[in-house]
């Protein structure tokens, strides 16, 4: 299962590139152990990185376990931030940054549509929710 479209891995590439920024993609299920396992083996590069962007929050947590095991300290000595916006993200310590998407007006355009369905009238009205920056403890100047 890939776990990220290949159209992320050209828009990420393309924003770094226009904000002058070194970054390299690396795949992760969200699953803590092996999310923990690619955060670890980034984070122990000798050309470690200053920030991890997650793609899910459930990544950011392995990340956060790798930092742990190494003694590195959030933020201090890296930045983490994940996407999804999570309940359990702002309970770590440091809380995450993380982006987060309103499942809740998701589901409402959802429910939207499905209706104009069953009523068989058309909704073609295209929904777009941009995600919305939960800035917290876990990002800073690198050091």
């Amino acid at each position: 299962m890939k776990w990220r479209t290949h159209e992320a891995d050209i828009q990420v590439t393309a924003e770094a590139g226009r904000l002058g920024l070194d970054v390299s993609i690396i795949s992760s299920p969200p699953v803590l152990a092996e999310a923990t396992e690619a955060a670890r083996q980034v984070l122990t590069k000798s050309d470690r990185p200053t920030a991890l962007f997650c793609f899910a929050d459930s990544i950011a947590y392995g990340a956060y376990a790798a930092a742990r095991e190494l003694g590195l300290r959030i933020p201090d000595d890296l930045s983490v931030s994940g996407y999804d916006g999570h309940p359990m993200s702002a309970l770590l310590t440091p809380a995450l940054t993380t982006m987060d998407w309103n499942v809740d007006r998701i589901i409402r355009a959802a429910v939207r549509l499905i209706l104009s369905a069953i009523e068989e009238k058309p909704y073609r009205r295209r929904t777009v929710q941009p995600p919305r920056l939960c800035e917290r403890g876990s990002t800073g100047r690198p050091g």
